[in-house]
């Protein structure tokens, strides 16, 4: 499993990668010569048509020759190869990978695994105390013996660790799958997105547009891979973005999220050229989306299988490692116990290490080819485009139309046409009411009058007589 190396900046970036990114290498000179003999040898072999080491195979790939900054390098066969996942883009490759040929290939290059490299000392260490075992059982066999009766319980509890081995591997490759859906839907989303603007999105911001939209999973992938506000991906986000934009982003907090946020900006100032509100609508339904892939990706990064899990694991696995010579030394002479203690300690640890090295997919995945085919993609798409949007009605005329609700039933449109027209006879019914009583009121007002006035004309008769 990769743990961050908190001793150096770069974010939990292996030190060996960022060496490398910088073109600086991370070995000795007597090292560095070592690896310049292997990669010569490898390539002898790509020469004669033999396969390369059986992780990495051939190493000429598009990806195998621009290096990855976040990947970690100690699962690296050499630089630019994958050991753990690789992107087969050509049908001679799965034909090679699938070949029946494939078990003895990897059996005579299996000097270049990288899991074989990383076990081989645990391994040794079982077989020399295995080998020890075997002299103290010579020594003392009646000592030996009476370990031996213990052997039902060993094999009990290989049992078990078996099991809890092949749990653990599944998680691990659970975690993987997960990392690779999850990075598959933001490439998906993000072209949605692109293909959207292209239609929709004003001429004049398209070009803008583009570069934001180009580097979400850039950012996402940066996310994923612990190198957020590296100066490694300052580098690869200065190819997407211009100056402008990149300078209005905090590149050590949450980009995905600024960059989305910038993109809503865009999309509000649409309201402007007078786009419609739907179509608005859809590509903010395509941010909210790709937000929540983010977050996805921060779940898996942040949230590995429980440690206490995983270290339990690993000693019950060295515990019985070392415990199986032991009942086995009275059965086996020394020449078999060690040799055959060795296999199953590099065949058991290496499984262990498989799950431990999937514990963190984004680092052992090749995601950055993916986020350059997107990129031009997107770019090249949305640069090319001169298609103009249609312009909408204004936006009061919209919110009163049926525009933004088209998939009201017959029904409900029924319902709300009929709730118009009772709200409008009530006006009208309210309007003819006040006239009647209008009149009414007048009619009462000429009345009263008329009384007042004959009263006064009997008062001024009364006062004559």
């Amino acid at each position: 499993m990769f743990y961050p190396d908190e001793s150096s900046s770069g974010g939990g970036r292996p030190r060996a990668a960022r060496d490398f990114a910088r073109g600086v290498s991370p070995l000795p000179a007597p090292s560095r010569e070592a690896a310049r003999r292997r990669r010569r040898r490898r390539a002898a072999r790509v020469a004669r048509s033999t396969p390369g080491d059986d992780d990495a195979a051939d190493c000429d790939a598009p990806w195998a020759t621009d290096a990855d900054p976040g990947l970690n390098a100690d699962l690296l066969s050499e630089p630019g190869c994958l050991s753990v996942a690789r992107r087969f883009t050509r049908d001679d490759e799965w034909r090679e990978y699938q070949s029946p040929r494939r078990y003895f290939e990897q059996m005579v290059t299996i000097n270049g695994s990288v899991v074989a490299r990383r076990v081989t000392i645990p391994a040794l260490v079982i077989a020399a105390w295995s080998a020890a075992v075997g002299f103290a059982s010579a020594a003392f066999p009646a000592v030996a013996a009476s370990v031996s009766r213990a052997a039902p319980f060993v094999a009990v509890v290989g049992g078990a660790v078996s099991l809890l081995l092949a749990f653990r591997t599944n998680a691990a490759y659970a975690r993987f799958g997960r990392a690779a859906d999850s990075f598959a839907e933001v490439i998906a989303m993000t072209r949605n997105l692109s293909r959207k603007m292209v239609v929709w999105c004003p001429v004049e911001d398209r070009d803008a547009h583009a570069r934001l939209v180009a580097a979400i999973p850039w950012s996402i992938k940066h996310r994923g891979q612990g190198i957020e506000g590296t100066d490694a991906a300052r580098e690869e986000l200065e190819n997407v973005l211009d100056a402008p934009q990149l300078e209005r982003l905090d590149l050590g907090s949450n980009v995905p999220m600024q960059i989305m946020t910038e993109i809503t900006r865009g999309l509000d100032a649409m309201n402007e050229r007078r786009v419609e509100l739907i179509y608005q609508l859809l590509m903010d339904n395509d941010l909210t989306a790709l937000h929540a892939q983010a977050a996805r990706t921060d779940r898996l990064v942040g949230t590995p299988t429980p440690v206490s899990y995983s270290r339990h694991i690993s000693r019950g696995l060295v515990l019985w490692l070392l415990a199986l010579p032991a009942v086995y030394a009275s059965a086996c002479p020394i020449w078999v116990l060690a040799p055959a203690s060795l296999c199953v300690a590099w065949l058991l640890l290496g499984i262990d290490d498989i799950g431990m090295q999937l514990e963190q997919p984004y680092t052992v995945m090749s995601i950055r080819q993916f986020c350059q085919e997107c990129e031009e993609e997107v770019k090249r798409e949305m640069g090319e485009s001169a298609w103009t949007p249609r312009i909408g009605k204004p936006r009061e005329d919209v919110l009163e139309s049926d525009f933004l609700n088209p998939e009201m039933t017959e029904f409900e449109k029924a319902g709300k046409r009929r709730r118009a027209s009772v709200s409008r006879e009530g006006g009208e019914r309210g309007a003819g009411m006040s006239e009647a009583k209008r009149s009414r009121e007048r009619r009462a007002g000429g009345e009263t009058k008329t009384r007042e006035v004959a009263i006064e004309a009997s008062v001024a008769l009364d006062s004559a007589g």
